[in-house]
């Protein structure tokens, strides 16, 4: 995924973009997103070569699969079950 798409992706999401970029320790060089969730502001860091990322407040980076999951949790697949796996062989 390029990382215009990984933009888009977090625009349709509510993320708006700061488009300055930012040297971030562990990530490189970054840009800063927000986004209004409830009555507070959140914000993070993408990583501009792999989307990597970091919450505000959170301290952990993420790759962008963690990034998704982390936003969205219903984006991210479940594997397939014992049972399941069995009804496709």
């Amino acid at each position: 995924m390029t990382h215009q798409q990984r933009l888009d992706w977090l625009k349709r999401h509510g993320w708006k973009v700061n488009e300055r970029r930012y040297p971030i320790r562990d990530l490189g060089w970054c840009l800063e997103l927000t986004r209004q969730h409830g009555e507070r502001e959140q914000s993070m860091w993408l990583a501009i070569e792999n989307g990597r990322g970091c919450f505000d407040g959170d301290g952990k980076v993420y790759d962008w699969n963690g990034v998704t999951e982390w936003i969205n949790p219903a984006h991210v697949e479940a594997k397939p079950g014992r049972k399941q796996k069995g009804l496709f062989e």
